[in-house]
């Protein structure tokens, strides 16, 4: 297996990974009645939407080379920006690296409007 290869294998599984905590964590602030009407969808291997009552996130992730982007529509937010996730699990969102479970929090706070 080449480097590439197995980069690719490693962000596949943090992938994978990353859209179940999402899930988890939509459900649980949703429970919180931090959220309303959360959602899930993963239409693309690599890629997934989150809606709630008052806004939408989609992040995309392209698992070769690491390199995806975001972009949210809420009541406070209107942006998109790319964010990185290295084969070592190391993510970058606006300039701040992080590890899985914060960039899980980061996602997921970007859809609360309250």
């Amino acid at each position: 297996m080449s480097d590439v290869e197995i980069d690719t294998a490693a962000r596949d599984e943090l992938w994978k990974s990353f859209v179940g905590q999402l899930q988890s964590r939509l459900t649980s602030m949703e429970a919180a009645g931090e959220l309303e009407q959360a959602k899930l969808d993963q239409p693309l291997r690599n890629e997934l939407g989150m809606s709630t009552k008052d806004g939408y996130i989609s992040i995309w992730l392209h698992t070769d080379t690491g390199k995806g982007s975001w972009n949210a529509v809420t009541k406070k937010l209107d942006t998109a920006e790319p964010w990185y996730m290295s084969p070592e699990g190391v993510i970058e969102i606006s300039g701040e690296k992080m590890d899985l479970p914060h960039a899980v929090e980061c996602f997921a706070e970007k859809l609360v409007t309250k």
